[in-house]
């Protein structure tokens, strides 16, 4: 089992195809531009692509449903192209729990600041219930 990372223009990565999506049009057109990025001779196919790096290509599928661009486990020179990319794209990269990574290739927020008391609010231990 595997940790997925998304490039997606929406809050969760998982929602419908909607006006945040990324069009398989606009993938083509970035990937026709970057030359880092190309098809997959081993897996035709306009979801199947390649990230060309010295260290290995790594793979990257496009996801006509949702509109984004995915891949598993990546590596951090393969998170950092994801951020640079989503930035053309005016979109983001997230995990699979929906945090936000950076150009350093570091998590910058993640699920649990959604759940975090609001500020100046003390919580007390178990045993103190009064």
């Amino acid at each position: 089992m595997g940790y997925n990372l998304h490039i997606t223009r929406k809050d969760c990565w998982a929602d419908e195809e909607d006006e945040r999506s990324i069009s398989i049009a606009e993938w083509k057109t970035h990937v026709d531009n970057d030359p880092e990025i190309t098809l997959d001779p081993e897996n035709p196919g306009e979801k199947n692509y390649l990230y060309i790096r010295a260290a290995g290509n790594w793979p990257l599928w496009f996801y006509p449903k949702l509109g984004n661009i995915y891949t598993k486990n990546p590596e951090t020179d393969v998170i950092k192209k994801m951020v640079r990319v989503a930035n053309l794209l005016g979109a983001s990269v997230r995990g699979d729990d929906g945090e936000l990574y950076d150009l350093s290739g570091n998590m910058v927020s993640d699920q649990s600041e959604k759940t975090a008391l609001p500020k100046g609010t003390i919580k007390k231990p178990w045993w103190k219930f009064w």
